[in-house]
């Protein structure tokens, strides 16, 4: 009989560990292809007319949906987006004082950077 409730008791044992094991792999394979997939980067550079570098300007990247990412050059000037989606996009940048600016519709693809030009506001 002792024998039996060992058996027993060693059969749950190995079972509840086995099913913890298979509930853990479970959720470690469902947080990692959760992820957000890496996405690719939109850069520039904001200047005058001169070439020096506009700090504040209002940068907007809106994607071909409608979808819009806005952001703030830095003091260089200097501006980026990460995790963007491949696509088609449209670069909006406004600063007070400058006519607005507004890009051609351009592509994002599987590149890791998609760097613009220097933009220059007049």
């Amino acid at each position: 009989m002792k024998r039996k409730i060992l058996y027993i008791t060693e059969f749950f044992f190995c079972t509840s560990h086995l099913v913890a094991m298979a509930f853990l792999l479970f959720c470690l394979v469902t947080t990692v292809s959760a992820q957000p997939k890496q996405g690719m980067k939109v850069k520039g550079q904001v200047l005058d007319e001169s070439g020096a570098s506009l700090a504040g300007a209002d940068v907007t990247l809106t994607e071909s949906s409608g979808k819009s990412l806005q952001t703030i050059s830095s003091e260089k000037g200097e501006f980026e987006f990460s995790s963007v989606s491949t696509g088609a996009y449209i670069l909006k940048v406004s600063v007070l004082g400058f006519n607005s600016y507004e890009s051609e519709s351009f592509k994002v693809e599987k590149s890791v950077v998609a760097p613009l030009e220097k933009i220059l506001m007049n």
